[in-house]
């Protein structure tokens, strides 16, 4: 009998210790919400499972992900470079510097003490300068690569954290309905014992027997259903939310 008492109050102690994080977790919403502690303890829930998910994920619903948004944008910024020091390599002549000369030949250009001397600074051709821009266009080229790298590594790491999440939510499904069948013939096996002890038949320690495993049941359980909504979340995360035309069922309101 003392064994029996012991467990009770070690479960005791323990919903002592989750009501104790219950409060501290409403406490931690309402501030999210902007509210002031005491608006959590209106915060109730409407189910009693998780959040739930399409079974279908698409790849491009990490495109919301902001490191994959901000890499993106990193390999369009590095294109532009590589546009841009293309761009150098082509000449830039103005040609209206030369109205009213009768021509614009290079051989005539190069003479010396050419008439059309005064046209010099209007143009701009590469050929003097080619080895400071191929090594510029390099430069940026490499810029791209390094930033194509990132994006790939990125989405991997994006891929890999979505594939464990549901990895794990799938396999605490399971885990889930396996002990909902446990709490269920525990709970045939205390209304057995209740029944036999209101009817003279036996003491109440049968019914202590049964209630200590159905208790810790009854727990792992709870256990399961949080662990499911943490990984849940660890998921929305690692997708960086959802679209709106998939919105997640949500479980817990505040009034």
């Amino acid at each position: 009998m003392y064994q029996y008492a012991s467990g009770i109050a070690t479960l005791n102690f323990d919903i002592a210790r989750l009501s104790e994080l219950d409060k501290l977790d409403r406490n931690a919403i309402a501030a999210l919400m902007g509210q002031p502690p005491a608006s959590g303890n209106e915060i109730y829930i409407t189910a009693d499972v998780p959040p739930s998910l399409p079974d279908v994920i698409p790849a491009d619903w990490l495109g919301s992900r902001p490191d994959i948004i901000a890499q993106n944008l990193e390999i369009k910024a590095a294109s532009s470079m590589i546009d841009t020091a293309r761009a150098d390599f082509y000449p830039n002549i103005n040609l209206g510097a030369s109205v009213g000369f009768q021509s614009l030949g290079l051989r005539r250009l190069l003479q010396s003490g050419s008439e059309m001397a005064t046209v010099g600074p209007a143009i701009n051709l590469p050929i003097f300068d080619g080895g400071r821009l191929r090594a510029h266009l390099g430069a940026n080229y490499a810029h791209y690569d390094i930033a194509v790298e990132t994006y790939n590594q990125t989405v991997i790491a994006a891929m890999r954290d979505v594939n464990a999440a549901s990895v794990s939510l799938r396999a605490l499904e399971q885990q889930t309905l396996a002990e909902q069948n446990v709490v269920a013939a525990l709970e045939r096996t205390r209304h057995l014992a209740e029944a036999r002890y209101r009817r003279g038949m036996e003491d109440y320690l049968p019914v202590l027997q049964a209630e200590i495993p159905l208790l810790n049941a009854q727990q792992t359980q709870i256990d399961l259903d949080a662990r499911r909504l943490a990984v849940t979340l660890s998921l929305i995360q690692a997708l960086g939310g959802l679209p709106n035309n998939h919105p997640v069922k949500a479980v817990a309101y505040g009034k």
